[in-house]
C-alpha cells in the first residue's frame, strides 16, 4: 500500500466480521470492531488428572473440574480516510485503558465483559487478559494517526460465573411461579370432607372436635 493511499474495498464486497465487546453492566460503553481478522484460535483445556495405583502402577484419568475456554484473536483495523484512522486510533487507546483501570474505576468494575465475534464466536463472559497493539509503518500515516492497526488479545471465559448466571435464572423462574396466589377451595375439596365426616359416624368414630372431646368425658361450654 502506498503512503499516500488507503485502502478501498471493491463496491460489492463488505467487511462481515464484527467484535463486539461489552463492559458487565455498561452497554453505553461498547466496544464494536468491524475488522478483518487475521488469526483466530479457540483453545480449549479439560480438567482431566492422571493417577497411578497398585504394584503395576497402573494409570487412570479423571475429570477434576470445568474445561477452561480461552480465544486469542488479532484483529487488523484498516483506516478508509483520514477520519477512520483517528478513529481507530481513539477506539484502541479507550480499549486498552479499559483493561488498565486506574485505582478509582478499579473499585467501581469488575473488568468482566461479555464478547462475541460475527459469525465465529457467540457471546461468552469472561475477561479481557492480554492486549497487544502494534502499527503498520508501511501503510503510512494520515493526519498523524496510522492508516493500519493489529490488535491482539486474548479473552478467558469466566465458567463459574456463567454457569452461577444460568442458575440464578433458574431459581428466579422458580420464585415467581412460588408467588402464585393459592387456588381457592373447590367444590370438590368440600365434598371430600362431608364424605370423611360421614364416613366417620357409619363406624362410630367422632367426626369433629367437640364430639372427640365429648367421648373422654370433656364438655365445653359458651362463656356466659
Amino acid at each position: 500500500m502506498k503512503k499516500d493511499a488507503f485502502l478501498q474495498l471493491p463496491k460489492d464486497e463488505k467487511i462481515l466480521n464484527k467484535v463486539t465487546i461489552i463492559p458487565l453492566g455498561r452497554t453505553k460503553e461498547a466496544f464494536n470492531f468491524q475488522p478483518f481478522i487475521e488469526s483466530y484460535k479457540h483453545v480449549v483445556t479439560p480438567k482431566i488428572s492422571k493417577e497411578s495405583f497398585g504394584l503395576f502402577s497402573v494409570s487412570t484419568f479423571y475429570r477434576n473440574g470445568i474445561t477452561d475456554n480461552e480465544f486469542q484473536v488479532t484483529i487488523v483495523l484498516p483506516a478508509g480516510s483520514a477520519a477512520d484512522a483517528k478513529t481507530n486510533y481513539d477506539e484502541v487507546q479507550r480499549f486498552k485503558k479499559f483493561v488498565t483501570p486506574s485505582i478509582r474505576r478499579l473499585q467501581k468494575q469488575t473488568g468482566l465483559v461479555t464478547m462475541s465475534i460475527n459469525p465465529l464466536m457467540k457471546k461468552r463472559t469472561g475477561y479481557i487478559t492480554a492486549v497487544d497493539e502494534s502499527v503498520e509503518l508501511d501503510a503510512g500515516f494520515a493526519a498523524g494517526y496510522p492508516k493500519v492497526i493489529k490488535l491482539s488479545f486474548t479473552f478467558s471465559v469466566d465458567e463459574l460465573y456463567e454457569a452461577t448466571r444460568n442458575r440464578t435464572g433458574g431459581t428466579r423462574n422458580r420464585a415467581a411461579k412460588s408467588d402464585k396466589k393459592p387456588k381457592k377451595k373447590t367444590s370438590k375439596t368440600i365434598a371430600a370432607r362431608a364424605a370423611e365426616k360421614k364416613a366417620a359416624k357409619a363406624v362410630g368414630l367422632p367426626s369433629t372436635e367437640n364430639e372427640l372431646l365429648s367421648s373422654f368425658g370433656i364438655n365445653l361450654k359458651p362463656e356466659e
